[in-house]
């Protein structure tokens, strides 16, 4: 059995984490890594059996710093229509920072996968990730236009937070002036789907 030696893993995640910040996707080479994290190639095939594994375990960090950083500014922010815009554009900020590392690694499992994978599993960007972001998605929606899940059918909030995040990925800016366009047309929306709660 090979020998596992205490926070080794947390000490090569955090090496290819400084390579991709530093220099980007292409630059995470695991030669490299071991070289830099001062182990041997096979001890770090010992903690990750390919390139992929690590990159999902870097993807996997940088995401939650994201989403804790997203977390705070929702919690910090009044309860009006300006955090969905503040919300955006630090959402925005954060996806450049990560430089695409989400994008690079679904192409690679697009690629690696077959016909029958797809079919059979879910691919990771479109899972566990997916419904975090939804589910802070909506925080953001209930408390910037001051609504309680009760005031909007499941239905009409599922579609708005999908739709959001939708926008907020293609639109491929930060720019303010974009950010208050989608809140002035979710508040739109949103007004107009209080007419047809439940409660109404």
């Amino acid at each position: 059995m090979p020998k596992i030696i205490k926070d080794l893993q947390s000490r090569i995640v955090k090496t290819a984490i400084r390579i991709f910040q530093e220099e980007g996707f292409s630059a995470i080479d695991i030669r490299r890594i071991a070289k830099e994290s001062q182990i041997a190639v096979g001890t770090l095939y010992n903690y990750f059996p390919n390139k992929k594994a690590l990159l999902y375990e870097v993807f996997q960090n940088l995401w939650a710093e994201s989403i804790k950083k997203l977390d705070r500014l929702i919690e910090e922010s009044e309860a009006s229509e300006a955090l969905f815009t503040d919300y955006a554009v630090a959402l925005h900020h954060e996806m450049l920072q990560k430089k695409g590392i989400g994008k690079h690694l679904f192409r690679m499992e697009l690629i690696e996968s077959n016909e029958d994978d797809i079919a059979m599993k879910p691919l990771f960007t479109h899972t566990l990730n997916q419904e975090i972001q939804q589910e802070q998605m909506k925080k953001v929606i209930l408390k910037s236009y001051g609504l309680t899940e009760e005031r909007l059918t499941t239905k009409n909030l599922n579609r708005l937070t999908k739709t959001a995040i939708l926008l907020l990925m293609i639109g491929g800016t930060s720019d303010q002036e974009y950010s208050q366009f989608l809140c002035d047309l979710f508040g739109s929306y949103i007004r107009e789907c209080k007419t047809l709660s439940p409660s109404n």
